[in-house]
Formats: structure tokens, sequence, C-alpha cells
């Protein structure tokens, strides 16, 4: 278990996911999740969307974009947009791959978590 993570708290939420995005990139929960367009707002919440997609699981099956969308403010479309956004960023810039190499330190080793309803 990462030692980030205290006892008992072994599951993944969408709360947990903006926590350690808010910490990694300094700005407050709140603001990630306002509809704003600069770069430096939607990388961090990208980020959460596409991590929210890889690691929260409801009966096995990855959270669907609908019930990311809602959480975010965002379509499917932008759900989409945001994750196909981070795969090509993580691929091509380093800074944001360390970003988002730590945050998912951070988050509790086991892959497939269940999301509460």
């Amino acid at each position: 278990m990462s030692p980030y993570i205290a006892p008992g708290l072994d599951k993944i939420s969408i709360d947990m996911i903006l926590e350690h995005v808010s910490k990694v990139y300094g700005y407050p929960v709140k603001t990630i999740l306002k509809p704003s367009r600069r770069r430096i707002f939607t990388e961090p919440r990208q980020i959460a969307v596409y991590i929210t997609r890889k690691r929260i699981k409801i009966k096995e099956k990855p959270i669907s974009r609908n019930k990311i969308g809602a959480k975010f403010g965002m379509d499917n479309a932008t759900v989409i947009y945001s994750e196909n956004t981070i795969v090509n960023l993580i691929g091509s810039d380093i800074k944001v791959k360390g970003r988002y190499d730590r945050i998912v330190n951070m988050l509790p080793p086991d892959n497939i978590n269940y999301a509460s309803r």
C-alpha cells in the first residue's frame, strides 16, 4: 500500500483522485472543476478524468463516461477528448508524465476498486 494512504482508505473515489491532483498541481479542487479552458486548469482536470476512467471500476467495468461527465461538468465527447489528450501528453511531455505518475503513485495500488453509487 502507498505510504500516502491511511489504513482502511483503500478504495479509490473521484474525490480522492481530485484531492491528489489538487496537491500535485497546487490548485484547489473547486478551481480544477471550473469550466475554464486555460491549459493550467484543463490539464489537471483532464488528468483527473483519465485516472478516474482507468482506476475506478463498478462491477469490474470502468466507470461510465456519463458518471464522470456528471462529476466534472462535461459531456461524453469532452470526457473522451480529455482521455485522448492525456494519453497523447503522457507520451510526449515528460512533465505531464511525471505529474501523472506522482498522482497515480499516491493512490492505492489495487487497480480494481468499486465506486459507490
